[in-house]
């Protein structure tokens, strides 16, 4: 019933709060590498799909400009999103057994 765990999570709540900040700084150190290889796979991705587009321009006139400077865009914003990505707790589950 909701006063056992209420009890429980009283009496477990120095073992929880030390968990949950061990498991915040190992996402933290995770953080950078997860940014760089996200940044990484947008600039291949978005590089790929720009470089396509501009060799298709050369024999398809209906390709605009404002489609591929859209792109380049997009790329400058990911950047600057990833660039400012932190990390953020968003809950913890727990689990008792009883």
């Amino acid at each position: 019933d909701k006063s056992h765990l209420m009890t429980l999570l009283n009496e477990n709540k120095t073992p929880i709060s030390e968990v949950s900040h061990l498991s915040e700084q190992c996402a933290m150190k995770q953080l950078p590498t997860i940014i760089k290889h996200s940044n990484e796979q947008m600039l291949v991705t978005l590089s790929a799909e720009i470089k396509r587009l501009v060799a298709l321009k050369e024999i398809n006139p209906n390709i605009r400009n404002e489609e591929i400077e859209f792109l380049k865009n997009q790329v400058l914003s990911l950047h600057k999103a990833f660039a400012n990505a932190n990390l953020q707790r968003e809950g913890i589950r727990l689990i008792f057994i009883a």
